[in-house]
């Protein structure tokens, strides 16, 4: 059996800028991840392990294995098309902070400094926002007139469920909803009842499940 470091390094041959033949859809034709390693996520559901990476691609590996499955990148997939056309090296995207699966199919939420994103196993994608340009439910009544137009972490609501909570830079905790094609249903900042007005608020750098039962 190889040795504690041999297998870190493996592990991150199989993570990292390693081109493989991946064994299931390759979502934009590619063939490779590159960046340094920021998220990785077990599936509750399959065996699968989900990876975000500094270069803002996302990958899919069997767990058993960390063989890859599949490979995008969220932010280049919903780019104009003149950007698509550009070679990779000019087409630079910011890098995933977070990601989590969510749902009761193979679907991963991920988050970069300004997008939300919803994509299948595939990297086919089902959804995709600005985090400025998220949909406010108007019956839900919010803490806050402000709106957050920044992301920093993410994480589902409880195992199988197609809502997330999102932290934001600026101070603000909120709920997104999948079913409600992400729409933000909820918004609080929980400084605010603690600090001066007008004081800058610290960012939401954590979010936590919630535990049912």
């Amino acid at each position: 059996a190889p040795s504690g470091g041999g297998r870190m390094e493996a592990e991150e041959d199989a993570l990292v800028g390693m081109e493989a033949t991946l064994s299931g859809p390759v979502g934009l034709r590619m063939t490779q991840c590159f960046g340094g390693v920021n998220a990785v996520r077990a599936d509750p559901r399959r065996e699968l392990v989900w990876v975000g990476t500094s270069a803002g691609d996302v990958t899919t590996l069997h767990a058993e294995t960390l063989q890859p499955y599949s490979c995008w990148n969220p932010e280049r997939a919903n780019a104009p098309e003149k950007k698509q056309s550009l070679p990779l090296h000019l087409q630079t995207t910011q890098a995933i902070l977070d990601l989590a699966p969510v749902g009761q199919e193979s679907l991963v939420a991920s988050c970069t400094k300004d997008q939300l994103t919803l994509n299948d196993v595939g990297g086919f994608t089902r959804f995709a926002r600005k985090i400025e340009d998220l949909k406010r439910n108007k019956h839900q009544a919010l803490q806050s007139s402000a709106k957050p137009a920044t992301c920093t972490c993410l994480e589902a609501t409880y195992a199988t469920s197609s809502t997330v909570s999102l932290g934001h830079s600026e101070g603000a905790v909120s709920l997104v909803d999948f079913t409600r094609e992400g729409e933000m249903v909820a918004c609080c900042w929980p400084e605010k009842s603690f600090v001066p007005t007008g004081a800058a608020l610290s960012g939401v750098h954590s979010v936590a499940p919630y535990r049912r039962g």
